[in-house]
């Protein structure tokens, strides 16, 4: 849902919902291969510059890094996706999804 970014509030929330922690529990039977993924709302507050420093350090060091799926939608989704491109980071966007749908 897009909103008007005046009236949005971005607050770090500890806790996760119930419906959240029983998906959990369902997908833990399964093994996850495909690298690491993000799935949340596309601003900064959200850590995402630390995270595209580290994939760079890495890159740096280990001379590779690995691959991040990320999926969601803000109001910094496109200059996030920009910046990825633009430092050849290895990421892939797929905007808003429901997590317990992704398999």
């Amino acid at each position: 849902q897009d909103l008007a970014s005046e009236k949005e509030i971005i607050s770090n929330v500890h806790g996760v919902r119930a419906k959240y922690i029983h998906v959990g529990d369902e997908m833990r039977t399964k093994k996850f291969t495909k690298g690491a993924y993000f799935i949340g709302k596309m601003a900064w507050q959200k850590g995402l510059s630390e995270l595209f420093a580290n994939m760079k350090f890495i890159a740096k060091r280990a001379r590779k890094s690995f691959s991040i799926d990320i999926y969601g939608q803000g109001q910094n989704a496109k200059e996030i996706q920009d910046y990825a491109t633009q430092q050849k980071l290895p990421a892939k966007f797929f905007g808003a999804k429901d997590h317990a749908l992704l398999k």
